[in-house]
């Protein structure tokens, strides 16, 4: 979060498109942004435009919340609707946001240490997406 912070408050002179995948567990309906762990503050700085991208954001859920696949669900934060899947973030996931210049992207990746430890190996590693260790960033909680 606080590299999203610092990237959004001075952007550097170059122009670069920010691409945040943003995982938590589902809280259920009703899902109201101002309980959901960062979520108002991310929303915000895509929302005004402090930094060019896109947010996606992953709920996961335990299994107890009823799932009408056929709406798409959004979190409004401030009046701006931020989508959601019910998933974990996937290696798909990455590669898509990543795109086509992967080599030229920077990556930060912060979470729970075994979610951390899977993505950054699959980001570096030759047989995953080969990112040079030294772009890739990250940041253990717990």
């Amino acid at each position: 979060m606080s590299m999203l912070s610092s990237l959004a408050e001075s952007p550097p002179a170059q122009p670069f498109s920010a691409h945040f995948l943003y995982s938590m567990r589902d809280p259920g309906p009703p899902r109201e942004a101002k309980s959901m762990l960062f979520l108002e503050h991310v929303a915000e700085i895509f929302s005004h435009g402090q930094l060019r991208g896109e947010l996606r954001l992953f709920l996961t859920t335990n299994g107890k919340h009823v799932v009408d696949e056929t709406k798409q669900e959004v979190v409004s934060c401030d009046g701006f609707d931020v989508p959601f899947e019910r998933r974990r973030i996937s290696l798909d996931d990455l590669t898509l946001a990543l795109g086509p210049e992967k080599n030229d992207a920077v990556v930060f990746v912060c979470g729970l240490p075994a979610m951390t430890d899977g993505f950054v190996e699959r980001l570096v590693a030759k047989e995953g997406l080969g990112i040079s260790p030294h772009r890739v960033f990250y940041e253990k909680w717990w």
